[in-house]
This record gives structure tokens, sequence and C-alpha cells, in this order.
């Protein structure tokens, strides 16, 4: 939750590959992805986002985009899509949406 909250406040986000942050940002598009327990990396990504006023706005920009992906609205429809597709398939494990 915490890369969705700097995307409703707009911040560019500097993120561990752990859980599915991911999903969530775009490395090198939308934020910065840093290997798990590399704090060298972290503070060399988080020192570019820093030194770098046009990348950060471009990467504000696109989380902001990106961030209306994960709306409560857009949530429910890919639910209510998948629970559609598990009841009109006689083998549900063979659901891909």
């Amino acid at each position: 939750m915490l890369a969705e909250r700097r995307w409703s406040l707009l911040q560019s986000a500097v993120e561990e590959e752990v859980g599915g942050l991911s999903r969530i940002v775009s490395d090198g598009e939308s934020g910065f992805i840093v290997e798990s327990r590399d704090p060298a990396q972290f503070a060399g990504r988080l020192k570019t986002l820093l030194s770098d006023e046009v990348l950060r706005a471009r990467m504000r920009a696109a989380a902001s985009t990106r961030s209306e992906m994960f709306t409560w609205d857009a949530t429910a429809d890919e639910f209510l899509e998948l629970y559609e597709c598990l009841v009109r398939e006689d083998y549900p494990e063979a659901c891909t949406c």
C-alpha cells in the first residue's frame, strides 16, 4: 500500500522487489524497483530521482496514470470479470482471466 499511497500524493517511488510491488510500480517508468536488501542500489536509485527533476516529473506523471488501474472500481471490475469467467467455465482451473 505504500506505493499506492505515494502515488496518491503524486510522488515517485523507489521500492524493493517484494510482494506484488513489481505489479504496481513499472520499473524505470513509474518508479524504480530495486533488489531486496540492497541498500546501495536503493540509495543509488533514490539519488537518481532526487537529482533529476525531469525524470522525477516523468515518473510522477506515469505513476499517476498507472494508479488508475488500482482504484476500487477497477479492482471490483477485475474480480467481477474473474467470477463471471469461473461461473461460465466447465473447468474453472482453465479460466484465463
